[in-house]
């Protein structure tokens, strides 16, 4: 039998927000003051076999390659959690 766990993954209010750069890999350098919500995303991690880490839950309308829900780490060749097969379900507040 597989063993859940389930996260709050809070919401957060960004109170301060300023793009300082540019880094290589093209993601912004950025300056921020922010404060986290009581509420948010219910992330649920079940491992399974099928030998990939999935993505399921709530549809949110945003294709895969464009869906900061799925950890970057996820979509890498070289991460360690494809070595843990599991599926990540994900359920909007």
């Amino acid at each position: 039998m597989s063993r859940s766990f389930s996260l709050l993954s809070p919401a957060k209010l960004n109170l301060f927000l300023h793009i300082t750069g540019r880094r290589p890999d093209g993601y912004h350098e950025l300056q921020t003051l922010f404060q986290l919500l009581d509420w948010g995303d219910i992330l649920t991690f079940t491992p399974d076999e099928s030998g990939e880490v999935t993505l399921a839950g709530d549809d949110i309308g945003i294709p895969d390659h464009d869906n900061l829900i799925q950890p970057r780490s996820v979509r890498s060749e070289q991460s360690a959690l494809q070595q843990v097969p599991a599926l990540l379900r994900v359920y909007r507040d």
